[in-house]
């Protein structure tokens, strides 16, 4: 389940942010997401995998790396 989400994931920044250059313990900062990029990683996110993040959760300081959200995803999608 993991690594299908994590391959998923991958292609949603690949197609947003024209990279494949990402690291799952990298800091949003450090790849340069800003708050925008930020909200679209998320809309994607939602709807690749027919979730929806609560808002309260969803902080650049609770959230601030690509498995930060593979772990939320994975316990959203088993739930």
């Amino acid at each position: 389940m993991e690594n299908n989400v994590v391959e998923k994931l991958l292609k949603i920044v690949e197609g947003l942010f024209n990279t494949t250059d990402i690291d799952m313990e990298r800091d949003f900062n450090e790849f340069g997401l800003n708050s925008l990029d930020y909200i679209k990683l998320i809309v994607a996110i939602e709807d690749e995998f027919e979730i929806e993040f609560d808002d309260d959760a969803l902080t650049m300081r609770e959230i601030n790396k690509f498995k930060d959200f593979v772990n939320l995803i994975v316990d959203m999608v088993q739930a």
